[in-house]
């Protein structure tokens, strides 16, 4: 079941497992986004897999970023996150990320994120830097690109 999250206690262990961040920066980010929610999927009332959906602008258009997207690893290749990336696809009009290597360019191809967009052409809604620092963080390609659900 996908459902909108604020609990610190659901996000943080699967933030920190995907992504190494400390307690610290998970809520600060958490406690700081002004425009954006958690969505997260629920097996037995645990969240095994979560990503937040940030308010931006893709081409001077609005749009939705999906960020922290992550699975419990002992939850993966369960269709999870595909399932959370087909429902904001679905209930959102317009979905991008930033993928973080190349094998992540080929998942989110075949989520439906097949539009390709230079990283200039994002610009977020939060209009605080601490917070753009971590929406743009963590991406290895030696090209970035966004990834969008459709022509903008």
């Amino acid at each position: 079941m996908i459902k909108i999250t604020n609990n610190i206690d659901d996000i943080v262990p699967l933030w920190k497992e995907a992504f190494g961040d400390s307690r610290e920066d998970i809520v600060f980010f958490i406690d700081n986004i002004r425009n954006g929610v958690c969505l997260a999927e629920y097996q037995n009332d645990k969240a095994v897999s979560m990503l937040y959906l940030v308010d931006c602008s893709l081409n001077s258009k609005q749009a939705h970023y999906i960020y922290a997207a992550c699975t419990d690893k002992k939850y993966q290749k369960n269709g999870y996150m595909a399932g959370l990336i087909k429902y904001c696809i679905d209930n959102y009009d317009r979905v991008c990320l930033i993928p973080a290597n190349e094998h992540l360019v080929d998942y989110y191809n075949k989520q439906g994120l097949v539009f390709k967009y230079p990283v200039d052409d994002l610009k977020f809604n939060e209009c605080r830097e601490l917070i753009d620092e971590y929406l743009y963080a963590g991406c290895s390609l030696d090209n970035p690109v966004v990834l969008a659900n459709q022509p903008i």
